[in-house]
């Protein structure tokens, strides 16, 4: 129906579902009216509108959570005098936001459109916007949005904060690495070179060992224990240390082939060395001298810690 004139009726394809009537254009009102059996079913109008004379805002509901994550999309409208959305309308609106809330994002539909999607502004497409809006962190006073643009009635939308309890969240992962994978020499009675150049391929020379479980050197009172570690991201930027829980024998640590540290006692102790910022992968050289007859070696874990930002 046009201007509540009839333009007829038409059975829908039971193929391609639609029903198609050639309407010359008048201003007004158009309708389409859907009947089964006999009934009306359905109905759906577009008007003809006026020229924009104002905003609109219409959020996708009336409070948020005050847990700073908590986010809604608020649908921006040109208007016309009666307050129907005008299709013609592409005025660049401007946010702004008060109380415990903030802009986060802004579109329009528009394929084409080279403007930010983050921002404070954003031009309508057909008459529409959409700003989405988070509330921040343990906020107790309203929202409010306002969109203003020129020549157009500014709107505002005021949205109450609901308080609920803090979000459960999950412990931030360690960063501190655990050297579990260690070589050890060959005794010798006498005190190896810690800087001596063993293949990463030779399985038979060298003797895999794992913390915990500390072992008498047969043949000597020296050996080598051999590892390498990669660094998280926080330890390549403030440095750490590296802590040898009950360790058995006295210890020279060089890493990278600088000493950076020493046990001077037979006893198990835990005892750590520095380890410096920045660097790749860090090879990692112990000095292991063994109190006669006694066990050797690793009594508890090896852990690498970053320190303290």
């Amino acid at each position: 129906m046009l201007n509540g004139k009839s333009l007829g009726r038409k059975s829908i394809d039971p193929i391609d579902v639609t029903a198609t009537w050639s309407v010359p254009f008048a201003p007004g009102k158009l309708e389409a009216v859907g009947f089964k059996a006999g009934k009306e079913v359905s109905r759906y109008a577009v008007e003809t509108t006026g020229e924009a004379v104002g905003l609109k805002l219409v959020p996708d509901r009336t409070e948020l959570a005050n847990d700073g994550r908590d986010a809604m999309p608020v649908t921006v409208e040109a208007v016309d005098a009666q307050g129907r959305v005008v299709p013609t309308a592409h005025p660049l609106a401007i946010f702004t936001t008060k109380g415990p809330g903030e802009v986060i994002g802004v579109a329009n539909g528009n394929p084409i459109c080279h403007e930010s999607d983050k921002g404070d502004r954003r031009s309508l497409y057909n008459g529409l916007a959409q700003v989405i809006l988070q509330s921040t962190v343990d906020g107790e006073n309203p929202i409010t949005l306002t969109a203003s643009s020129e020549g157009l009635k500014p709107a505002t939308v005021t949205l109450s904060l609901q308080q609920v309890p803090a979000v459960h969240t999950v412990p931030v992962v360690s960063s501190s690495v655990l050297m579990t994978r260690w070589f050890q020499s060959p005794a010798s009675n006498v005190r190896p070179d810690p800087n001596q150049t063993v293949s990463k391929t030779d399985m038979n020379t060298n003797t895999a060992v794992s913390p915990g479980s500390p072992q008498a050197l047969i043949g000597g009172r020296y050996a080598l224990l051999r590892s390498s570690f990669n660094p998280r991201a926080v330890l390549r930027k403030v440095g750490g240390k590296l802590i040898f829980k009950d360790f058995n024998g006295k210890a020279e640590v060089f890493i990278d082939g600088k000493s950076a540290g020493h046990k001077d006692e037979f006893k198990a102790t835990t005892f750590e060395v520095a380890v410096s910022p920045g660097g790749g992968e860090h090879n990692v050289v112990i000095v292991l001298e063994q109190d006669p007859n006694k066990p050797a070696g690793f009594g508890g874990v090896v852990t690498v810690i970053p320190n303290s930002k």
